[in-house]
């Protein structure tokens, strides 16, 4: 009977098993390119998995982005060596080359031209500085004097109010990039992007080589969760006995008679499961382990062998949080003393020794409720670390 209540246990679990096809999804890592931080929290990930990685806020007016797998499109248009506008003799030409030189003083800064004459490594410049270095010269560029008639000035007038037009084109784009790749379980991975102006390597990252500070790729460690193998506490209830004897006297006889305590068809304790997950039958809220680990007997087994135990089953897990495993105790327990068989058996009055039991290994029906404990796979590191390395 109890041998055919744990196969319809096991049974309805694995009715209740659902599919969702997570190796078919894909998933979103985001990572701010400013902090080089990831902004939504590690995936779980249990099988193969897509991904797809888009990395925020990144100053595409001036440098082109590369991932793993895939790139954005060139950087932006900018001004290099512009040429000096020497003042004329006119009062508007005059005003129009301040404010030209004006616009070369700004476009040579390194908030809008990365590549200064003091580094041959290209100034990694946040995108925020660069919209306030640009939103700056663009009041110049529209207050830019139309007066004059010299046709060098007009020329170089006409550079700036295109670049306008450009600039204000990338402005209005989303400053992302994503790139696609997969994951798999039970492994670290690290997000790897550059940052280029003009075919350079930016100093948004570096390296000490040689004693020389050298750009180099940004390596973001990310480490995925996973609910493969977990851990669990909670309470067990087992068929296995947890007798205790002793003397009686039989009220009808007055003759010593051997008396049973704590034979109740169920006995309490406390279990450690480590639960497995079964490939094919899991989901976000339900699925089923294999599940096996350590049990403590809370009740006495009358002073005979230990009271740990071993748990085996098959659970049905609710959110990978709780876990309901009905199964297979296999422990040591008190089996009658030698000479006697059930309660209430008369003791002869030539036994005058101990009624010590006889030690006994069982396997007996169990049911256990657990609540998972922690993710054992990265029990010794933080759960979805992540930062530079």
């Amino acid at each position: 009977m109890k041998l055919s209540l744990s196969y319809a246990v096991l049974v309805l679990i694995s009715c209740l098993c659902v599919w969702t096809g997570n190796a078919c999804a894909q998933q979103s890592i985001t990572l701010d390119w400013e902090t080089k931080q990831l902004t939504n929290p590690p995936i779980t990930v249990n099988k193969v998995t897509a991904v797809q990685v888009t990395v925020t806020n990144i100053n595409n007016l001036l440098y082109s982005y590369h991932g793993r797998l895939a790139s954005t499109g060139p950087a932006a248009p900018f001004p290099t060596n512009l040429p000096a506008a020497a003042p004329l003799a006119t009062d508007a030409c005059t005003a129009l080359t301040a404010q030209l030189n004006s616009l070369d003083t700004a476009f040579s800064k390194k908030e809008l031209s990365p590549l200064q004459a003091d580094s041959t490594i290209p100034h990694s410049v946040p995108l925020s500085a660069t919209i306030a270095a640009y939103n700056a010269a663009r009041t110049i560029i529209e207050a830019l004097n139309t007066i004059c008639a010299d046709a060098a000035l007009a020329a170089k007038r006409q550079m700036y109010q295109n670049i306008e037009k450009q600039w204000d084109v990338l402005l209005n784009t989303p400053h992302t990039f994503s790139f696609a790749g997969s994951l798999e379980p039970t492994t670290n991975y690290s997000i790897i992007v550059t940052e280029e102006y003009n075919g350079s390597t930016t100093d948004a990252c570096t390296t000490q080589m040689g004693g020389k500070k050298t750009a180099t790729d940004c390596v973001i460690a990310y480490t995925p969760s996973s609910t493969i193998i977990t851990q669990s506490e909670g309470v067990l209830a087992t068929t296995m006995p947890g007798r205790s004897y002793g003397r009686g006297t039989d009220p009808s006889s007055g003759k010593s008679i051997l008396t049973v305590d704590n034979s109740g068809p169920a006995q309490i304790a406390l279990a450690a499961l480590v639960n497995v997950q079964i490939p094919g039958c899991d989901s976000d809220s339900v699925g089923c382990t294999f599940s096996f680990g350590p049990v403590y007997q809370v009740a006495s087994n009358g002073g005979a062998g230990s009271r740990l135990g071993l748990f085996t089953g098959f659970s049905l897990h609710l959110w990978h949080y709780l876990y309901l495993t009905p199964g297979a105790h296999i422990a040591q327990f008190a089996d009658f003393p030698p000479g006697f068989s059930q309660a209430g058996q008369p003791i002869p009055s030539s036994f005058t020794g101990n009624l010590t039991p006889i030690t006994k290994t069982g396997i007996k029906f169990a049911f256990a409720i657990t609540i998972k404990g922690w993710d054992i796979l990265k029990s010794g590191q933080s759960q979805g670390s992540v930062g530079p390395k």
